[in-house]
């Protein structure tokens, strides 16, 4: 009998001995373990892949990767968005700087085309008094024409009344013509549309 308990003895001194070194083994791979996770972010990430893979459970670190890179994708494709929205908004930029311009140079148009026409609609206000001044002068020197000495000096004077008359309007053509910048007409530089004996 005490060879058999010499036997348990021993075994039981062998069974002590290997679970020490058993748990030794497991402090040291559980410090070698933490040290990996803690040091080694692809240690981290390989180990939560082993973990994930054994027990269907998502670690961590592996959702946090997962997370990481679709924030990378995400990230680039603003990155592209924002490059897209820089040149637009240097097209925006170039086009209002160039509608800015232009919206000067129309204001400034405008404010002389508003001048012209106050100053047309004088032009064309003295053109048709003189009209209907001409037309009820012509009418009421119709029956002192026939008149056999006197006809002859009121057909004169209105005649020059009307020459005077086709002066002032050929002025206020030429007037107008010059606030329309239109190209000025036949008889410019002229007197009353007429050359001068002197002109050539």
């Amino acid at each position: 009998m005490s060879y058999i308990r010499k036997t348990f003895r021993v075994l039981g001194g062998m069974f002590k001995a290997l679970r020490i070194v058993i748990i030794m083994l497991i402090i040291a791979g559980s410090l070698a373990l933490n040290a990996t996770l803690l040091a080694w972010s692809a240690g981290s990430l390989a180990v939560g892949t082993a973990i994930q893979t054994v027990t269907g459970f998502r670690s961590v670190g592996t959702s946090l990767s997962a997370s990481n890179n679709s924030l990378k994708t995400s990230n680039k494709s603003l990155k592209a968005s924002n490059n897209s929205l820089k040149t637009s908004n240097t097209f925006l930029t170039a086009n209002n700087n160039s509608l800015k311009t232009r919206n000067t140079s129309l204001r400034a148009k405008n404010v002389t085309l508003n001048g012209n026409k106050l100053k047309v609609a004088k032009i064309t206000g003295r053109l048709a008094r003189r009209t209907s001044i001409g037309a009820i002068r012509n009418l009421s020197s119709m029956p002192f024409e026939s008149w056999p000495v006197a006809g002859v000096a009121v057909v004169a004077s209105v005649t020059t009344l009307e020459i005077y008359d086709a002066c002032r309007t050929m002025q206020d053509l030429k007037e107008l013509n010059k606030l329309m910048d239109h190209k000025a007409p036949e008889g410019v530089g002229t007197v009353c549309g007429l050359k001068m004996p002197w002109q050539k």
